[in-house]
């Protein structure tokens, strides 16, 4: 059945970081406002992630960025996502850390690493 919820994050959504993610993977940041779900919900800014539905983002009263999307299978956001969006906030911690070591070391690698038979990704950061 389909129907809009949003997904929660371990910790407030940073509209930079948010979108520094998504530039990381590949994914479009629109300004508009509705995103495509079963039916048309309106946002501030959407995300096309290669999916049939769109990710919606949508600022509340306090400034804080609610994150909503429509985990309907026919969309396809589950896929790109993953359950209760576990990839997109992976993705978002993972992008945390690299701004964190921009704006922390002189110099950093970042190595992504998948392992595509049990469904993890690990990234490692080095750097002085």
């Amino acid at each position: 059945m389909s129907h809009i919820t949003k997904i929660n994050p371990v910790e407030v959504w940073d509209l930079i970081t948010f979108r520094r993610m998504c530039v990381r993977m590949g994914w479009e940041v629109k300004k508009q406002p509705t995103f495509k779900s079963y039916r048309t919900e309106s946002c501030d800014l959407a995300v096309d992630v290669g999916a049939n539905y769109e990710i919606g983002l949508k600022k509340k009263e306090d400034g804080q960025v609610d994150v909503l999307w429509d985990s309907y299978s026919a969309g396809g956001l589950v896929e790109v996502l993953g359950k209760d969006g576990g990839v997109l906030k992976q993705q978002y911690d993972v992008t945390s850390v690299i701004n964190n070591a921009a704006d922390n070391l002189r110099e950093f690698v970042v190595n992504d690493m998948q392992d595509e038979a049990v469904g993890w990704k690990e990234v490692i950061v080095t750097g002085y």
